[in-house]
């Protein structure tokens, strides 16, 4: 497949979807594959094209395993920022309703 026509055809007649097809247009195999930051497209041209060996699959699961818990953390922590901020929104929106009573709203 070394051109991009020859990429394009082999995509379709295996049935890649409209979107995947849209975006290699006029790209060889070696541009799609230097430059796409669609890993799950890789992994489907891989499936079409060869297979992992053990040791290979082994690796990839284990540094897929350990980005996965990276993303993880990276969301909690951005989810905790994020509300951090909407408290931080509100106190320069609203003023403490009860600053200046007691205890009781007195």
């Amino acid at each position: 497949m070394k051109t991009a026509e020859e990429f394009y055809a082999f995509c379709k007649s295996k049935g890649a979807c409209k979107e995947g097809l849209a975006a290699i247009a006029g790209m060889s195999f070696d541009e799609f594959w230097t430059t796409t930051k669609r890993g799950d497209w890789m992994l489907w041209l891989q499936g079409k094209l060869w297979h992992f060996t053990e040791e290979l699959d082994a690796d990839y699961q284990a540094k897929r395993a350990q980005l996965a818990a990276d993303y993880r953390a990276e969301r909690a922590q951005l989810a905790a920022d994020y509300r951090a901020k909407i408290a931080d929104l509100i106190r320069s929106i609203a003023p403490n309703p009860f600053q200046g009573q007691n205890q009781h709203g007195k």
